[in-house]
């Protein structure tokens, strides 16, 4: 039975712009709902594997330990149902998305946050609905963007998100 269950949410694509990606984690499995072969499934990776990925390196990373208000045991089942098979490649399955339809399975319900098809609608319901026990923000290669992409990545981390420098850990 699981024990810990918590969001991670890609700041920006990898280039530095757009809204990012959201994946979540139970226990030591990152569960991060991609493009699959021909259609949109759950890439599971352990933690590490994930967040070392080329494509995370070069962009923040903010991860949210969620509390005992969420059922890691719950949120599991919902992710490892392959009932679905493979979604469609295009519509309404990104993400976001999915990662709100397995924290509403795992939490008392509603968890619909406003512009759910984005990372920062699925943090900010987090924040709203009072199911964050802790939280880091960790970017391990900044270098990886031009300096004109860790500016806006900066101001969006701040103006967004509300973290600033001195709240991100880097490298």
């Amino acid at each position: 039975m699981p024990n810990s269950v918590g969001i991670i949410t890609c700041v920006t694509n990898s280039n530095g712009v757009g809204p990012g990606h959201t994946a979540l984690w139970v226990d030591g499995t990152c569960y991060s709902f991609e493009q699959i072969a021909k259609g949109n499934g759950w890439l599971m990776l352990g933690v590490d594997s994930y967040v070392n990925r080329a494509i995370n390196l070069g962009r923040p990373l903010v991860y949210y330990k969620l509390n005992g208000l969420v059922s890691p045991n719950s949120v599991e089942e919902y992710l490892l149902d392959d009932s679905a098979g493979l979604w469609p490649v295009y519509g309404p399955n990104v993400c976001s998305q999915r990662a709100s339809l397995a924290l509403n399975a795992g939490t008392f319900g509603g968890f619909n946050p406003y512009g759910y098809d984005t990372p920062f609608g699925v943090y900010w319901c987090a924040w709203r609905r009072n199911i964050v026990s802790e939280w880091w923000a960790v970017w391990k290669k900044p270098s990886l963007q031009s300096a004109s992409a860790q500016q806006r990545i900066y101001a969006k981390l701040e103006s967004e998100y509300g973290i600033g420098a001195g709240d991100l850990f880097l490298g």
